[in-house]
């Protein structure tokens, strides 16, 4: 399959006869996946290639969830794990980002009898609990209202977007007055933003893990070098990576942007610590804005703070558009008395204290400190 496109005709061909009742686990390159996408909106996160690189970074296995019922069908990209401490089973998490469930469908009631079939299928194999991410673009409030008869919907806060169909002049005064003075300072004192030049690779790398030392991200959020070259190599033109130079032609600030041909995601950025003081990441903001409404996208999606708070990284990206969306997930335990059991021995087999608080899920993998 070609990372630009799918080829639907090619699909349809292969599908003849394969469209069974039921529930199945099946890969990411199965022929009934990459035919969901044909059907319905889908977003770089559902794309072969993504999902084959968080496998390389996450651990486990990715498998397709796909349900199909009275013509409807449910597509559910999952990370399945062993259960930790030798335990029989598994858990299921949506790998990182926003690879959310896809239908064919939206009406709540189909949602209803979808989500209750993605249940008893999981809980048939053994599965403890589930972790859903949904997408802030895409995931229908049916579909949110029908996940709360199955578990705990959590809004887990906002984000921001740019709306790339409005002109120019609109966009350029969505920008915060303060960001359009330090944007034209940058620009008139010869810092350049650099489109899609994958040379500086490495450097962004550096840049990258420098940028969560500094903010004190965990450690998941540090991936190792080769998932950045996996994402090259097996997303191709659905990826970019787009720069900042200051007027000596040093790298100061890059970003990472997944994106589909209509939507535009942020997937990761760092700056150069010497260079705070100047913000060349506005000028990364606002060159990518541009750069992606030239190739007829329509939605750019920056995401929030960290960990969903309005915090300083949450105010900066607020500072280019007042377009929000709500990032939702969804926490479901299938066997309330061994998510208990193995909970209490989390606890008990730490010697120190949990770090995080009971939002975490499951919390039978929450981390202590001694």
């Amino acid at each position: 399959m070609s990372n630009e496109s799918l080829n639907i005709n090619l699909m349809r061909s292969m599908l003849l006869n394969q469209h069974h009742e039921g529930c199945v686990m099946t890969s990411i390159n199965d022929v009934s996946w990459l035919d969901l996408l044909c059907q319905t909106s889908y977003d770089t996160y559902h794309l072969p290639g993504y999902l084959q690189a968080c496998t390389e970074n996450e651990g486990g296995d990715i498998k397709v969830v796909i349900i199909r019922h009275d013509g409807m069908t449910l597509g559910v990209p999952l990370l399945i794990r062993s259960l930790p401490f030798g335990e029989k089973g598994f858990d299921a998490c949506s790998p990182y980002g926003y690879p959310c469930a896809i239908a064919s469908k939206g009406s709540e009631g189909d949602w209803d009898v979808l989500w209750k079939m993605f249940c008893q299928y999981l809980r048939g194999i053994n599965v403890l609990s589930i972790f859903l991410r949904f997408n802030p673009l895409l995931t229908s409030g049916e579909c949110l209202n029908a996940a709360k008869m199955i578990g705990n919907v959590v809004s887990e806060g906002e984000t921001v977007y740019v709306d790339l169909q409005q002109n120019e002049e609109f966009l350029w005064l969505q920008t915060r007055e303060p960001f359009r003075r330090a944007i034209k300072k940058l620009i008139n004192s010869g810092w350049k933003f650099v489109a899609d030049d994958w040379t500086f690779l490495q450097s962004f790398i550096e840049m990258y893990n420098s940028t969560m030392q500094r903010n004190g991200a965990s450690n998941f959020y540090f991936f190792p070098d080769n998932y950045f070259t996996s994402l090259r190599d097996l997303l191709g033109k659905n990826i970019s990576l787009h720069s900042v130079l200051d007027p000596d032609g040093n790298h100061v600030s890059a970003g990472l942007y997944l994106s589909n041909g209509k939507i535009v995601q942020y997937h990761l950025g760092g700056t150069h610590s010497d260079y705070l003081n100047m913000a060349p990441s506005k000028l990364l903001y606002h060159g990518s804005c541009r750069w992606y409404k030239n190739k007829g996208a329509h939605t750019l999606h920056f995401g929030g703070g960290l960990g969903g708070k309005q915090d300083g990284l949450f105010t900066f990206k607020a500072g280019f558009s007042k377009n929000r969306a709500m990032y939702h997930t969804c926490r479901i335990i299938l066997d309330k008395h061994q998510y208990e059991r193995l909970t209490a021995k989390n606890l008990g087999m730490s010697k120190g204290t949990i770090t995080t608080s009971s939002s975490y899920f499951p919390l039978y993998r929450a981390a202590s400190i001694t």
